[in-house]
């Protein structure tokens, strides 16, 4: 039995590959930098399912001084995604 998020089923019943339309992608993800921010935190993640092979992240306090080393920009892919600050 195919798994029911297996990419060739997906596109078979919903004509695309993956579990979320890749178009709204960007998004739902830059979403998560601004919720986040309103709880005094900071998101840290340098890739998102939709630009990356995984989704690797970190949330640390505002105050942090991890949130001082990394700055927010917005890839090619108009996904917002973290960068290490150059010293």
């Amino acid at each position: 039995m195919r798994q029911y998020w297996e990419k060739s089923a997906l596109k078979n019943r919903f004509g695309f590959d993956s579990p979320c339309p890749m178009h709204v992608l960007p998004l739902l993800c830059n979403s998560d930098f601004f919720g986040i921010a309103e709880i005094h935190g900071q998101l840290i993640r340098c890739g998102t399912c939709g630009n990356s092979d995984v989704c690797d992240y970190l949330v640390v306090g505002s105050k942090n001084p991890i949130a001082s080393e990394y700055t927010t920009v917005t890839d090619e892919g108009g996904f917002l995604v973290s960068r290490r600050e150059e010293e």
